[in-house]
């Protein structure tokens, strides 16, 4: 779980860094002033010691329309890091609700609960028009982690093929 966790904290690193150097891979801009870059950065630097004020910080950024988004899914990480799966799954949701379609990956991931379908059946019911290339990452994601290579590395391809850059 521990590893988990923290192999996720870099890959949102790593995602953050990449779409404000090159652009979000899914061609959608988000616009984001270099004050509310450094709030996100210094937000992460938080999130292994005083995760309160790393809440209270993102729950500022998210009364920013269009940082909305990034802010949901960090404090759905944060929710996860203690354990809080449910309140996680809420923050990702509201994420994919701003428009912000990286949430995916992180809903896909979350431990399956018996009260709340798995995140691949919500996957499974997405419009053809809104599956842009962090759809088929999640998709792939949900696949491999279940031992389903074949499709896993198809819906990577499919991702690829959209426009995710990995660079």
């Amino acid at each position: 779980m521990k590893t988990r966790i923290l192999l996720r904290s870099v890959t949102l690193l790593c995602a953050a860094v990449l779409m404000t150097l090159k652009g979000d891979p899914a061609g959608e801009k988000f616009p984001m002033p270099e004050a509310a870059f450094r709030a996100f950065h210094d937000i992460f630097y938080l999130y292994y010691g005083e995760p309160d004020t790393a809440r209270a910080m993102l729950r500022k950024l998210s009364r920013v329309s269009h940082l909305k988004g990034g802010a949901y899914i960090n404090l759905g990480h944060l929710d996860e890091r203690a354990n809080l799966i449910e309140h996680a799954g809420l923050r990702y949701r509201a994420a994919l609700a701003h428009g912000d379609h990286r949430a995916w990956a992180y809903l896909v991931s979350l431990p399956p609960r018996q009260d709340v379908p798995p995140a691949e059946d919500y996957l499974k019911n997405v419009p053809s028009s809104e599956r842009n290339p962090w759809y088929w990452y999640s998709r792939s994601i949900a696949a491999l982690e279940e031992g389903r290579a074949t499709e896993g590395l198809d819906s990577l391809d499919k991702a690829v093929s959209a426009g995710l850059r990995g660079r």
